[in-house]
């Protein structure tokens, strides 16, 4: 948990490169740890999901890479019971969608 906290101050850090690799790091400890880690989640989406309006390719290319594990699931399966393939691919664009649509509703509001 306490390894966790860490890498999440990461996520607000001063580069690009420190943001992506922290997403990254928290998206193969969720792969690896699924159980563990789920009680976290829910702390942990909104300040990554936060880091898709970024204009470095490079963050943005982690968060997605973060919102398929939490999707697709890691060893333990995920919302797609961990089958992988086309249904999981069908998954994250889903998701993805309405998190695009997420982000121009907070657009517009703003």
């Amino acid at each position: 948990m306490r390894l966790v906290t860490v890498i999440m101050g990461g996520v607000v850090g001063a580069t690009p490169s420190m943001m992506s690799a922290s997403v990254m790091a928290l998206a193969r400890l969720l792969y690896e740890f699924p159980q563990q880690l789920a009680p976290l989640v829910p702390r942990m989406l909104p300040p990554v999901l936060l880091l898709l309006r970024s204009k470095n390719r490079e963050v943005v290319k982690a968060v997605l890479g973060f919102i398929k594990v939490n999707v697709c699931g890691g060893r333990g399966g995920g919302v797609c019971g961990g089958k992988g393939g086309v249904a999981c691919m069908a998954c994250v664009a889903w998701v993805l969608f309405l998190l695009y649509l997420l982000l121009e509703m907070a657009c517009i509001h703003t």
